[in-house]
């Protein structure tokens, strides 16, 4: 019986000496909240998506953002820390004004129609500028939805808020 027991209390000590060994090896688990550093949990961070200095909401002249295209400005996320992701993709709209002929009446007419398309990266194509550049005008919309930023604490992709530029 004596060895049992001997064999129990070395078994025990061992397990113990695990443990103490675990919890020296991971300073951070025995640190008080204020002392972890500034780790963001982005469960429960704000986020704001921006093109340029727009966010959702805003409204600018038709010349702005035509000048704003020309430095290649970037979609960005960033959170209420001020922590920037990278952005994966997005989907451009743009609330197009076009003259029409009216079916009933045979006058022309202005229609607004819907064009857009999936941008992988942070920045707009060449094709969507020149597009935009030569015929924005007042009363139309650009919308930045589907904002996808890679968020590297849940290594998952994630949708950031959309935004909506009225051009005035």
């Amino acid at each position: 019986m004596p060895q049992s027991l001997t064999l129990k209390n070395t078994t025990f000590f061992i397990v113990l000496m695990l443990q103490a060994t675990t919890m020296v090896a991971q300073p951070g688990k025995l640190a008080s909240p204020k002392t972890q550093g500034t780790k963001v949990d982005t469960a429960k961070a704000t986020f704001t998506s921006t093109f340029g200095m727009y966010t959702d909401g805003s409204k600018a002249f038709a010349s702005d953002i035509k000048r704003l295209l020309t430095v290649n400005p970037q979609v960005k996320v960033k959170d209420n820390k001020g922590v920037v992701y990278t952005v994966v993709s997005f989907e451009l709209m743009w609330k197009k004004k076009e003259q029409s002929m009216d079916i009933k009446t045979g006058k022309p007419k202005t229609v607004s129609t819907m064009v857009g398309g999936d941008i992988k990266g942070n920045l707009i194509t060449d094709a969507w500028k020149e597009e935009i550049n030569g015929y924005l005008q007042k009363g139309e919309e650009l919308s930045f939805g589907t904002i996808l930023y890679f968020d590297p604490k849940r290594k998952v992709n994630v949708k950031a808020p959309s935004i909506v530029i009225t051009v005035l």
